[in-house]
């Protein structure tokens, strides 16, 4: 999860150096020289961790959402059904499961369940995934291998971040869900969950192309937002 954290917070500081000035070409040299001081952050061991431990340090209390405080601690809890109602709800559906799975969800971890129940499900569904995080990691790195480099053409390094820990949120709570009603969760059930996020997001170009648009326009998935609810899911996982 550490290195979930430090991606988008990579992708956001790339993407502030990119919008810092209108870039015309005689700039090239002067942004390119930026991003790459940028890098040279996150590439050191000792910078990485201390860039980790500054977010701890600096993350908010309260996150306003519509206008309402959000406590810490329940970030997630009421972020997610948003996220799942506004940035998938309204996409072309290529298999018929797919939004009754996101309304169970809802009712069944969300509405079934109060922020203190969920947060203790999380944590045990931490311990249960704890030797196969790797799981999540390769889907993260094969969202990176597929659809970073792309910003070098359209500008929007922040938004593959983004796009990405949307996909590792919603990856993480489809698991949970099915955790929830069973106990478990074989590597059967992973593997259709991934194939089924897959063929909703990535096998419908105008849905991918919405998906993203959409996390452009939805100010609720910024990176405050973002930021805090890993940093979020993080306490629970260090704490566990």
């Amino acid at each position: 999860l550490s290195r979930v954290i430090l991606y988008l917070d990579y992708c956001n500081s790339i993407q502030e150096v990119i919008d810092k000035d209108e870039i015309d070409f005689d700039d090239i040299s002067v942004l390119s020289a930026d991003c790459f001081k940028v890098r040279d952050r996150y590439v050191n061991t000792s910078d990485l961790k201390s860039r980790l431990e500054e977010l701890k340090r600096s993350r908010a209390e309260s996150v306003d959402l519509y206008g309402e405080e959000i406590a810490f601690d329940e970030i997630r809890y009421w972020l997610v059904p948003e996220y799942g109602a506004v940035i998938y709800g309204e996409l072309l559906h290529c298999k018929p499961e797919w939004m009754p799975l996101l309304n169970e969800c809802e009712e069944v971890l969300h509405k079934g369940m109060s922020p203190a129940e969920y947060g203790r499900l999380l944590k045990e569904f931490a311990r249960y995934m704890h030797d196969r995080e790797y799981e999540y990691e390769h889907a993260l790195n094969y969202h990176v291998f597929r659809y970073f480099l792309k910003s070098y053409f359209d500008d929007d390094c922040y938004g593959k971040g983004q796009a990405a820990i949307m996909q590792h949120i919603m990856l993480t709570e489809l698991g949970l869900l099915e955790f929830k009603k069973s106990g478990s969760l074989d590597v059967k059930n992973q593997e259709y969950i991934f194939h089924l996020y897959s063929r909703e997001l990535e096998h419908s170009t105008d849905n991918y192309d919405e998906f993203v648009e959409s996390l452009r326009t939805e100010n609720m998935c910024n990176y405050e937002h973002l930021i805090n609810m890993l940093l979020s899911d993080g306490e629970i996982i260090w704490n566990s």
